[in-house]
Order: C-alpha cells, then structure tokens, then sequence
C-alpha cells in the first residue's frame, strides 16, 4: 500500500529570487490580480512580473551611469520611471555599498582629459549637488561619481 502524501501543488516554470529555487507554489493574489508565489525552500513571497519599476534588476546599474552621465535627481526618477525619493534612497544604499579605493602614496598620476573632467563636476554640480541640503546624499553622489 502506497503512502499518500499532502502536497501542495508546485509550480514548474516560476524561479525564486531570493534563492533561485524551482519550487514554489502559487499564493493568493495581489488586490491588482497578480499571482502571488512562495518560494518552499526559503519561504518568501514574490510576485512574477512587477509593475513598479524600481524593482527592476538593473535599476542600479542605470542609476550609476546616469549619475556619472550628470543627469538630475527628478530626470533621472523621470527616465527611470520612479520616484525621486525612491531614487534617493537607492542612490544612498549603492554609496554605503562602496569602498574606497587603496590610494599609494608616493606614487606620481597622471591626469588625461582634465577640460571633460572639470565639465563633468560642472554639470554634476549645477544639476545635482547644488540643489541638496542633505550631506549624506552630497557624499553619496560623490562616491558613486567618483569611486565607481
């Protein structure tokens, strides 16, 4: 005689995020309609496809480049299709990730391209920098410009 085992059904083709496990089993869904999952291995719920942008995978990877491109906080979120404040606090999670660079002493630079680099500090300053008031973004920007 068989034993008979209670299972809930697993779904096939749906992927954690957290731990890339294949099994997960459908949860409910979202007061938008969308179906929920929970992942069996690590017990987190997901969504398939999300509809707000900033939990999209290279969201931070795209902030980087258009911070270091000079853009602005609200041109940014705009083209990005966020929040500013979501922007924000994104911008200072990616800095806080950061290290510092080992610097040599005694070592002689040099230095390539110095017009495109004061033009660069210049736009990032008149765009960016000018309008804070908040030091940690202020360091944040910097880092991410100047470190990455």
């Amino acid at each position: 005689m068989k034993k008979s085992i209670l299972c809930s059904k697993v779904s096939d083709f749906v992927q954690c995020p957290v731990c890339k496990s294949g099994c997960t089993v459908k949860n409910g869904s979202t007061r938008t309609g969308k179906q929920q999952y929970r992942c069996k291995n690590c017990g987190k719920y997901f969504i398939e496809n999300y509809s707000y942008h900033a939990y999209g995978k290279d969201l931070n990877k795209m902030i980087v480049v258009l911070t270091k491109e000079g853009v602005g906080i609200r041109s940014t979120a705009r083209i990005l299709k966020i929040s500013s404040t979501t922007l924000l606090s994104r911008i200072i999670f990616i800095a806080k990730n950061i290290k510092q660079p080992a610097i040599p002493i005694g070592k002689t630079y040099e230095v390539d391209e110095m017009r495109s680099i004061r033009t660069h500090i210049k736009r990032l300053s008149r765009r960016t920098i000018c309008f804070t008031r908040n030091v940690l973004l202020l360091f944040s920007i910097l880092k991410i410009y100047f470190w990455m």
